[in-house]
């Protein structure tokens, strides 16, 4: 046939009122909750009782403070302080959060004996996922083996912590986890803080990278890893 057909009739199936409104009320429903409890759902807390308190040495010093109440009221047999390296600023001697951790669970009279430091490797990526490295390599030597772990951290950065340790550790160790807040903002919301709504934003990211990604790495544990 010339000349050629350029176009047809076709039926389209379009939304009608109703549809629409059940289709945004699809987005906006989990939208709405996300932004009014999802820092709830990240800053999780579940402790597993006894065995091991892990302290993320970057929650800074009241962190660390409410970190040593929490295994000096508790059944913890041990407490790990882990962390990597602060970053480079200027000319200023770069440090160990972990080291951190420690000198400041000592400070707030945790006993010696029961505090072990778990620095990370020195990266700039990944930086949960090595601390929860060094922290299984201190676990494989501890005698006798340890079969649950809570991690101690802040706020929305807790669910994330979780995953990562879990993976890290494996089907041996049950994972819990600590969320704290620094004094006075625990009754506030997340949008009443520049500096918390930067974070809930950013952990709400990291948190679906890392469940459905392992956030861009290859496997679950370094070849290398213990």
């Amino acid at each position: 046939m010339f000349p050629p057909r350029l176009f047809e009739r076709r039926v389209v199936l379009w939304p009608t009122r109703t549809g629409w409104l059940c289709l945004f009320a699809l987005v906006a429903a989990p939208s709405l909750f996300w932004f009014f409890g999802g820092e709830q759902v990240l800053a999780l807390t579940s402790r597993k009782p006894g065995d091991v308190l892990v302290v993320e040495g970057w929650i800074g010093r009241n962190g660390m403070g409410a970190a040593a109440k929490e295994f000096l009221n508790g059944d913890y047999r041990w407490v790990i302080g882990t962390g990597l390296y602060s970053s480079e600023i200027g000319n200023e001697p770069r440090w160990s959060y972990a080291e951190v951790a420690v000198d400041n669970l000592l400070y707030s009279g945790v006993p010696k004996e029961k505090i072990i430091a778990a620095p990370a490797a020195d990266v700039e990526e990944h930086r949960t996922y090595e601390s929860a490295l060094a922290v299984s390599k201190v676990l494989k030597a501890l005698d006798p083996k340890p079969r649950s772990v809570t991690v101690f951290t802040r706020g929305a950065h807790a669910r994330r912590s979780r995953l990562v340790y879990a993976k890290v550790l494996g089907a041996d160790f049950n994972v819990g986890v600590v969320a704290w807040f620094p004094p006075g903002t625990e009754s506030t919301c997340w949008w009443h803080s520049s500096g918390r709504a930067r974070e809930f934003i950013v952990e709400t990211v990291a948190w679906a990278y890392e469940l459905l990604l392992n956030s861009g790495r290859s496997t679950h544990q370094r070849d290398d890893a213990p």
